[in-house]
């Protein structure tokens, strides 16, 4: 399940990964900027299971947020699932911007660690 909203962010409760992809729904997903001490930044490689642009490069770490789930901590779970990293202290949140194309509609939680 995935958390739906609408074109203003609001919360409209939650909704099969499938029918967002499907009907092309707004919903929330986080993204992760990882900056090392040099100031590089960490660049991964898509699952080649992922719905959407499997094996591709990924400049963020990420993912949807889940139906009923806190933004925040969708965005730490995320990043144990996706690189094993778990954070001692809680991530802050940068931005909340919405994208639109053809295939799909999310309002994007980006963190910068």
């Amino acid at each position: 399940m995935v958390k739906l909203c609408d074109c203003d962010n609001n919360d409209l409760g939650s909704v099969l990964r499938f029918d967002v992809r499907k009907n092309n729904l707004w919903h929330r997903a986080s993204y992760i900027f990882i900056r090392k001490s040099d100031g590089k930044f960490v660049i991964q490689v898509r699952a080649d299971t992922k719905d959407y642009c499997p094996g591709f490069f990924d400049l963020v770490t990420g993912g949807v947020v889940g139906g009923g789930e806190d933004d925040d901590i969708s965005a730490a779970r995320e990043l144990e699932e996706e690189l094993g990293i778990r954070l001692q202290q809680p991530m802050t949140k940068v931005a909340c911007v919405p994208f639109e194309n053809d295939s799909n509609r999310v309002w994007m939680n980006l963190y910068l660690i």
